[in-house]
């Protein structure tokens, strides 16, 4: 049996598995399946492991309690109506439907708030592709902005060949809370969970300059043409 359960974790299937399932291990209520699926990952990532760095913090809201990622932008000499126009049209042009998206318009406070995912692929042994969830709030008023990028979550892709886990345990959402929760003070992390952070940020940090792009473009350039 021990040498069944080796073979199966140096194999590209059980590599998906483990990265699929890594998230969600401590969430679902204990059996015989789920003790094995800990005894895999245990083999697969004790390993990878060694060399393996800290983690940077992430910033967490005091009030909250969540992940969230805020800034507020000075962009002088360009009004509330304006920026607000330039962060509606971000959400056109960033996502395929900006009305799937926005959950909330508001002009006459001056806010939009929308709920939409990206793709991710985590690296260890085979790449393998999720969503990450989040939500982006934009605030405007004359001369600045505010963004906030919050609700961060990680959501697997359905596989049928996975006979192990079931659809809904595949593509549960998992708070990035929970996945984050120790990694900083950590002297130590693996590879699986340095590949999310890596990919996470990269995401994140995509979405910030996008948005910044956005709101800080030229308009008296975007009417000559």
């Amino acid at each position: 049996m021990l040498k069944v359960i080796i073979t199966y974790t140096f194999c590209p299937i059980t590599a998906f598995l483990i990265i699929q399932i890594f998230p969600y291990i401590s969430i679902f209520n204990p059996s015989p399946m789920k003790h094995l699926l800990r005894l895999l990952a245990f083999l697969i990532l004790l390993p990878l492991g060694l060399k393996a760095q800290t983690l940077p913090p992430m910033p967490i809201d005091s009030t909250t309690g969540l992940i969230n990622f805020t800034e507020v932008v000075q962009v002088p000499d360009v009004t509330s109506k304006e920026l607000y126009t330039r962060g509606r049209e971000w959400f056109a042009t960033a996502f395929r439907s900006a009305d799937a998206v926005l959950e909330m318009e508001d002009k006459d406070s001056g806010k939009l708030i929308g709920k939409a995912y990206q793709d991710i692929v985590i690296k260890v042994l085979m790449p393998v592709r999720m969503k990450l969830w989040y939500t982006v709030k934009i605030q405007v008023k004359d001369g600045r902005y505010k963004y906030d990028i919050t609700n961060l979550e990680h959501q697997g892709y359905y596989d049928p060949s996975l006979k192990v886990m079931s659809l809904n345990e595949q593509t549960a959402r998992s708070p990035l809370e929970y996945m984050y929760k120790n990694a900083a003070s950590k002297k130590k992390v693996n590879s699986v969970m340095r590949s999310y952070y890596e990919n996470d940020m990269a995401a994140i940090n995509g979405l910030i300059s996008s948005i910044k792009a956005a709101m800080s473009k030229n308009a008296s350039k975007e009417k000559e043409w």
